[in-house]
């Protein structure tokens, strides 16, 4: 194709369309954190700034050449999750309950009535 403007539109024609690519994930994300977390007030980004570096001619100094560069990023509000009692050992490793995460003493039916894995083999099967 031709020489083209660079303009808000024609964006997508540079680096076969990788750019306008990359800001529509990125206005995507932001939508969809918005739709997964609309409690979340804080508004979310996107942003495409344009870098232009002037390259004028050594000889001359006339500048009719620029080094444009991209730069995309996105700002969504941060992310936590709840906050989970879990179990540690001195061994350095965390345990929680995944049949009820709000209490790590809580035991199945298979633990109660004495299936419970010893402490010691506990260990060894995690390794």
């Amino acid at each position: 194709m031709a020489l083209q403007p660079l303009t808000l539109t024609t964006v997508d024609q540079v680096d076969d369309g990788k750019i306008a690519k990359m800001f529509n994930k990125l206005l995507h994300g932001a939508v969809e954190d918005c739709c997964m977390r609309p409690s979340t007030k804080k508004a979310r980004e996107v942003h495409l700034i344009v870098y232009i570096e002037p390259k004028p001619d050594t000889d001359t100094g006339i500048c009719d050449e620029c080094e444009v560069q991209f730069k995309l990023k996105n700002r969504v509000p941060e992310r936590k999750s709840n906050a989970w009692r879990m179990g540690c050992k001195p061994s350095g490793k965390i345990f929680f309950n995944a049949s009820n995460p709000e209490s790590i003493a809580q035991m199945t039916l298979d633990e109660q009535n004495g299936r419970k894995i010893p402490p010691d083999q506990e260990e060894a099967d995690d390794e």
